[in-house]
Protein backbone atom coordinates (compact mmCIF):
# COMPACT_ATOMS: atom_id res chain seq x y z
CA UNK A 1 0.00 0.00 0.00
CA UNK A 2 0.82 3.69 -0.83
CA UNK A 3 0.06 7.19 0.06
CA UNK A 4 -0.14 9.82 -2.52
CA UNK A 5 -1.54 13.19 -2.54
CA UNK A 6 -3.79 14.09 -4.93
CA UNK A 7 -4.28 17.41 -6.55
CA UNK A 8 -7.66 18.01 -8.62
CA UNK A 9 -8.62 21.14 -10.88
CA UNK A 10 -12.34 22.56 -9.32
CA UNK A 11 -14.76 23.53 -11.76
CA UNK A 12 -13.92 27.22 -11.02
CA UNK A 13 -10.27 26.70 -11.16
CA UNK A 14 -9.22 26.49 -7.88
CA UNK A 15 -7.44 22.86 -6.88
CA UNK A 16 -8.13 20.51 -4.19
CA UNK A 17 -5.95 17.94 -2.49
CA UNK A 18 -6.64 15.00 -1.27
CA UNK A 19 -5.12 12.02 0.48
CA UNK A 20 -5.46 8.61 -1.20
CA UNK A 21 -4.34 5.05 -0.95
CA UNK A 22 -3.25 2.99 -3.55
CA UNK A 23 -2.09 -0.82 -3.66
CA UNK A 24 0.42 0.17 -5.96
CA UNK A 25 3.73 1.81 -5.24
CA UNK A 26 4.25 2.84 -8.64
CA UNK A 27 2.94 6.35 -10.11
CA UNK A 28 1.28 5.05 -13.34
CA UNK A 29 -0.65 2.08 -11.93
CA UNK A 30 -1.47 4.72 -9.17
CA UNK A 31 -2.79 7.54 -11.52
CA UNK A 32 -5.03 5.06 -13.40
CA UNK A 33 -5.97 3.96 -10.00
CA UNK A 34 -6.90 7.02 -8.73
CA UNK A 35 -8.50 8.53 -12.11
CA UNK A 36 -10.80 5.41 -11.79
CA UNK A 37 -11.61 6.17 -8.13
CA UNK A 38 -12.80 10.00 -8.49
CA UNK A 39 -14.36 9.68 -12.49
CA UNK A 40 -15.76 13.22 -11.90
CA UNK A 41 -12.62 15.20 -10.88
CA UNK A 42 -9.63 16.36 -13.22
CA UNK A 43 -6.16 14.80 -11.87
CA UNK A 44 -3.38 17.64 -12.24
CA UNK A 45 -0.74 15.64 -10.10
CA UNK A 46 0.16 12.87 -8.21
CA UNK A 47 2.57 13.36 -5.14
CA UNK A 48 3.81 10.28 -3.37
CA UNK A 49 4.55 10.64 0.44
CA UNK A 50 8.10 10.20 0.09
CA UNK A 51 8.36 13.76 -2.35
CA UNK A 52 6.28 15.83 0.41
CA UNK A 53 7.97 18.37 2.56
CA UNK A 54 9.15 16.94 5.75
CA UNK A 55 9.17 20.28 7.63
CA UNK A 56 7.68 23.46 8.39
CA UNK A 57 10.46 25.43 6.39
CA UNK A 58 9.41 22.81 3.09
CA UNK A 59 5.65 23.60 3.90
CA UNK A 60 6.45 27.16 3.67
CA UNK A 61 8.37 27.22 0.60
CA UNK A 62 5.32 24.96 -1.59
CA UNK A 63 3.21 28.24 -1.33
Amino acid sequence: MAWWTAVFKESDGSTEELEVSTSTTLRYEAWNKVITMFPNKELLQLQSADELPTTLEEWNSRS
